[in-house]
């Protein structure tokens, strides 16, 4: 098909995409080592300031929700309540340490640490189960959040790594 018949929208979606590559490059070996062998620098993208203020907003919910809903949470929720106050506490140390830090090892270490502790209040929370679910409901959750341990342990494992690979690795 000659170009004089290609139709407006063809035409201009193809020039979008020599635009595109033009921009970004085609995403071949070839196109890497062409950009003088320069490794791609790790950059944190999050905003650690947002996971503050959903820190706080799972210290009200903690705290304050309970007292609305009491015939859903157990005897055991006084024994939950100061585990999860003090991961939170681990979370907002930690995103303080990133908003100064942005340093690599220190924003994998600090994911490490924070993975630990949301690892041990799922351990606690699932072994002490505070919650009034009816039926087989508590069953399910339960079995939920023993596979949300598995899966936040193998993240961590990998992050953990993550601390020790150089700059230009992911």
């Amino acid at each position: 098909m000659a170009k004089e018949n290609t139709p407006e929208w063809a035409q201009k979606l193809e020039d979008w995409g020599r635009k595109m590559e033009k921009k970004y490059g085609s995403g071949s070996s070839s196109h890497c080592c062409s950009n003088n062998n320069k490794k791609a620098e790790w950059k944190k993208t999050a905003n650690p300031v947002g996971d503050l203020f959903g820190q706080l907003i799972s210290y009200f919910v903690i705290t304050f929700v309970p007292a609305y809903f009491p015939d859903f949470f157990t005897v055991g929720w006084a024994a939950v309540y100061p585990v999860l106050l003090y991961v939170i506490l681990i979370h907002v140390a930690v995103d303080v340490v990133q908003i100064f830090i942005k340093a690599r090892p220190i924003y994998y270490l600090g994911q490490t640490v924070t993975n630990i502790a949301s690892i041990v209040s799922m351990v606690v929370m699932v072994t002490i189960f505070p919650f009034n679910f009816p039926g087989t409901v508590g069953s399910i959750v339960q079995f939920a959040l023993w596979i949300a341990i598995v899966v936040v342990s193998i993240v961590t494992f990998f992050e953990f790594f993550k601390i020790f690979s150089p700059d230009g690795e992911k």
